[in-house]
């Protein structure tokens, strides 16, 4: 790969040619290596952001998803409550009554899934100029190429920082959604081992 400063076609100048490095500049073969590998870790982070980013909106989706669900099922609930004759069962009035803790207990954790929760930026436009403007306001040829370098570690660090925030959040919100599913789940065996009742008291 090109450095900076560094037109197409003349690798040589960085100290490799024709894939081996030349002794007399060894320095910036190693240099051109480091180079190599960083940028090579800085695409990685970004990949992995929209990875997350992705992740993140997925994750919103189902906790909406779970919560329209849930509302349905609260309303059945509710009505068919309503309708119930007086003399019913303690076992057949506790079994709904848990069904509809289950059925808010869904809710309560999808909303908690949809909170809105602070993670640092990934890096933007300003941060990534202000790092090239350092960069470029080197005028010595000789420390050029290590600078760059430092540059793009200093980018790695910034997306390294933000992709940690944004993956610690999207488990909280995983961990969240699937206990929702699991409160949903369990609230409708609970509903339909009551419809089922039902039918066979009549």
């Amino acid at each position: 790969m090109d450095g900076p400063g560094n037109p197409a076609g003349s690798r040589t100048e960085w100290g490799k040619e024709d894939g081996l490095c030349n002794p007399t500049t060894a320095k910036r073969c190693l240099v051109l290596t480091e180079l190599e590998l960083t940028q090579s870790v800085l695409s990685s982070y970004q990949e992995e952001a929209k990875k997350l980013d992705d992740t993140w909106r997925l994750l919103e989706t189902k906790a909406q998803g779970t919560t329209a669900v849930v509302g349905v099922f609260i309303a059945a609930v509710f009505a068919i409550a309503r309708s119930l004759p007086a003399g019913l069962s303690a076992g057949y009035r506790g079994l709904l009554v848990a069904s509809v803790a289950l059925l808010v207990a869904s809710v309560l954790l999808s909303v908690a899934a949809l909170r809105v929760r602070s993670v640092i930026a990934h890096p933007g436009g300003a941060v990534t100029r202000k790092l090239v403007l350092d960069y470029l306001g080197v005028r010595t040829a000789d420390d050029a190429e290590e600078r760059y370098v430092r540059s793009l570690h200093d980018q790695c660090v910034l997306w390294e920082n933000a992709t940690r925030t944004h993956l610690s959040a999207n488990r909280s919100k995983a961990r969240l959604l699937l206990m929702a599913q699991l409160c949903l789940v369990a609230a409708t065996v609970v509903f339909a081992s009551l419809t089922v009742w039902s039918i066979v008291s009549v």
